[in-house]
Order: structure tokens, then sequence, then C-alpha cells
């Protein structure tokens, strides 16, 4: 998981927390499942894992590094503003995507970032007939046809491969970039896997697509179905070997931001790369309202403001009625305080004379913390939206604010977040005499915003609008229950 997950994620908890004023759970960040499984050089069906690491990048060592003849040549391939650069050896070196925000090295972080090999050799290809948007390439027995469609998705249609081993080479560096994006080799069996690209892991199974991920991009290749397959990453290399491949298999390569609804329209799960986590059952409802408003009023950063409107509106009754038991609680503390000096001899005296008091003034500890359970899935869906949503990337919001992907450069937004946090922090009733635990409390507007301030704008901004929001809930609700 990157540095920039961890931060965000702990800050969106943190913030949970003030926000709603619980002060006795904590949720700890959630880190994402990466590949844990590890493979022996039996076939790739086989589950044991038993062999280490160097044994299996040992088995897949190339049999000879040196291509068999003739020529090596570079291929360019266009079609509608797309453009590909591809040798006969099945290595590419070049796509540009008119559509993508960042430009395709700095994304893959490698001058070849992809190599074709067949039994572990690299071939060179003849060219047996070329357009502008397809070549057709011929080495002995073995046919391919690389065709580059309106998308901008590079087909590949492989011939002769029958009880053949094909193998697909990623190779990558190590980087994070200023907002904590952490450069990574995915894949994509029954969920998405995801591996820093200087570690060291082997896994197999049935694969939908796997690639580098970073900075919002995706470059990867996918298949129609899923295919058996060994993976190996070692120095920043990503080894995936298919075998016993039937005589023809097709399978694609794209470069291409990560928007949610691109990567739907072109199939074989490639929409799983936008990892909304355990909440997308929420998140993309959440993206699909995100996107609605922005259609309304062309600016993501009102979008984000509407949507937090939406959302503080829904959860309104759950808020209501935490703060009112959040407010009798805070009526019986002295009485409580009496009690637990009275019977702290005694524990189940004082247990028993609580339960009578709380009865006695309607007032619920554990009502004060449901409603928020039930709210946190909305926050935390609402948060990974943003933070994996490639619409903020370049969007400006107004005035200084000119990537909502990026920091605020000079942290007008943090420090409005943190100071609306003290405001409510100050409003909302205490639920413990604790003198300690409530200096503690003081300090979490401050740490918040630090934690945030090299964060996403538009996720401060949506913690802002959120906070100021609560506040005036919260006013509302004290007026109304006097």
């Amino acid at each position: 998981m990157g540095d920039e997950h961890k931060r965000a994620l702990l800050a969106v908890i943190l913030s949970g927390f003030i926000l709603f004023t619980w002060q006795y759970y904590f949720v700890a960040p959630v880190v994402p499942v990466t590949p844990s499984e590890r493979i022996d050089q039996s076939d790739a069906q086989n589950s044991e894992k038993s062999v280490a690491i160097e044994k299996d990048s040992k088995a897949f060592e190339d049999a000879t590094d040196k291509p068999i003849e003739p020529e090596k040549t570079t291929v360019n391939l266009s079609n509608n503003g797309f453009v590909v650069q591809v040798s006969t050896d099945l290595q590419v070196h070049w796509l540009e995507n008119p559509t993508a925000a960042r430009e395709f090295h700095s994304i893959v972080g490698h001058d070849e970032p992809l190599l074709i090999k067949i039994e572990g050799q690299s071939y060179y290809f003849e060219i047996v007939s070329q357009s502008e948007n397809e070549v057709s390439l011929n080495h002995d027995q073995f046919q391919v046809i690389i065709t580059l469609n309106t998308q901008g998705e590079l087909l590949f249609n492989a011939r002769g491969l029958t009880d053949k081993s094909l193998r697909f080479n990623f190779n990558s560096q190590e980087k994070t970039n200023d907002y904590y994006h952490t450069r990574q080799f995915v894949y994509y069996k029954n969920k998405l896997y995801s591996t820093a690209i200087d570690s060291d892991d082997l896994d197999d199974g049935k694969i939908r697509f796997l690639g580098i991920d970073y900075d919002y991009h995706l470059f990867a290749l996918s298949f129609p179905k899923a295919v058996v397959a060994k993976l190996v990453i070692d120095q920043s290399q990503m080894n995936a070997q298919f075998v016993n491949i039937s005589d023809e298999l097709n399978f694609k390569l794209t470069f291409t931001k990560k928007e949610y609804d691109r990567l739907v329209s072109m199939g074989n799960q490639l929409h799983n790369a936008v990892d909304f986590g355990f909440f997308s059952i929420l998140a993309v409802p959440i993206l699909r309202l995100l996107q609605f408003f922005y259609n309304l009023i062309p600016n993501w950063g009102i979008a984000i403001i509407l949507l937090t409107l939406v959302i503080r509106f829904i959860t309104f009754p759950l808020q209501f009625k935490s703060l009112k038991s959040m407010n009798k609680m805070q009526k019986i503390q002295p009485d409580l305080a009496k009690i637990r000096e009275k019977y702290k001899e005694d524990p189940q005296r004082l247990q028993k004379e609580s339960m009578e008091l709380f009865k006695r003034s309607g007032a619920n500890p554990i009502s004060g913390c449901l409603p928020l359970l039930l709210q946190m899935p909305i926050f935390f869906a609402f948060y990974q939206v943003l933070s994996h949503s490639v619409e903020l990337v370049d969007a400006p919001f107004y005035f200084w604010i000119a990537d909502l992907s990026t920091k605020d450069p000079y942290y007008v937004l943090p420090f409005l977040m943190a100071a609306s946090m003290f405001v409510q922090q100050k409003i909302t009733p205490s639920v413990s005499a604790d003198p300690m635990q409530k200096k503690v409390l003081m300090f979490m507007p401050l740490i918040i915003g630090f934690i945030m301030k090299d964060l996403a704008s538009g996720l401060n901004l949506y913690i802002f609008v959120s906070t100021l929001l609560g506040i005036i809930q919260q006013l509302l609700v004290f007026n109304k229950i006097k």
C-alpha cells in the first residue's frame, strides 16, 4: 500500500472521529491485500507453495537472449490520434494517447516496458504486410497480427502457439511522486493485486489483466478470457508465463487514464484497476452522482461540494440521533462520576447503578456509536472515489487551486479544515470526564491537518465542507433539543 493511501486513509478515519465526536473507537487504516501465495516449479494449477523465489526466477531465465534472425525493424502504427511504436521482436517502445494526462514513459518508468517472447526466446519477425493501423508479422510457424483500433487499444492475434509457452516481460523502475502515488505492478485474478516494483513475489492462477499502474494511469495487457499463468516479480521486472496455449491467442495492450467508464467499455475486467476497495458497491453510485453534478456545473470542486451536501443530508437523521444521545450522556456525567467514586470498589454494583442511571435519563452509550458505524461505509466509499478518480487530475477549482488531485500549494484548505474541526470539537458535547482525554482530543484537528497538508486538495475540500456542514447541523440539533 502506498504512503499516499496510508496517510489519506488515516486522515479520513481521524476526521470521521472528530466530525461525529465518537471518542471511544479508532478505525485502523485499511490495507489493500497484496499477493502472498508462493508457487513452485510444478504445473500452474498446483497450489503447493514450497520453492524459493530464486529457483522460480532461474526457471524463468531466457533460454537465450540472442534473437533469431532475420533483422529487427521498428513499426509505427497510428489511428485516430493514437500512436504506437513496436519492433519486429515484439517489443513495445511507445504508446501515445491524446486523452492521457501523463506522458507514456513517465508512467511505465522504462524505455522498453514490454517484451513478448515465445518459448523463452526473442524472435525477429518478418513484416508480411503493413497499413497505417495494422501490421502482419511472420516467423517460421509463428504469426502475429497487430492492430491499433480507434480507441487506442493495441490488439494482438498470435497463431501457431500449440503447446508453446508465451512470456510477457514488463520492465519498470520504482518511483513515488510528490503526492505519494507509488508505481506498482498490478494483476487481476478474482480480485485486484498490487505489489511494489522493487519487491520479490510469486503467484499463479487465471489472469484477466496485468501491467503497470501509476499516477491515475494504467499500462496493461488483458485477455477476453482468463488465462492460466505463472507470475514472477523480481528486480523491477514482472514476468508472466502462459503455458499450454491453444493454437491461437488474442490479447490487447492498453495505455490509458483510469477513467472508470472508459475501462468498463474496454471490457476484460479492466475497470477493476480502479480499486474502490471493500465499499465499491457504494463507491460506484457515489462516482455517478459526482459525474452528474459535474454535468450540471462543469467544475469538479463544485461537484464535490454538492455531493458532500447530498451525503450530509442523507446521513442527517443518524447524526441527529447520535448528537441527542451525546447530549444526554453529557448531562449525566456529574451523576455518573459520583457513582463511579462511590462504588469504585464494587464493580458489579457500579455497573448496576450506572445502567439504572442510563435508564432513568434515557441516555444510551451505544446509541451514540451505532449511527457513526452506519455512516462510515458511505464516507469511506466517498474517500475511495476521491482518491482513485482520474477526473480530478488537472481539474481546477477556483483561485489558487489549479489541480484537485494535488496538494494545496499554499495549504489554505488544510488550515481551514483543521480550524473548522477545532470549532466543531469545542461545540460538541463531551461524554467523558477524563481531563487527559479532553486535552488529547483538542490536538486532533492539528494532527489531522498536518497529515492532510500534502494530500489531494480535493480530499481537503471534501473534509472541510463536510466539517462545516457538520457544525451547522450540530447548532441546529442543539437548538432543537434545548
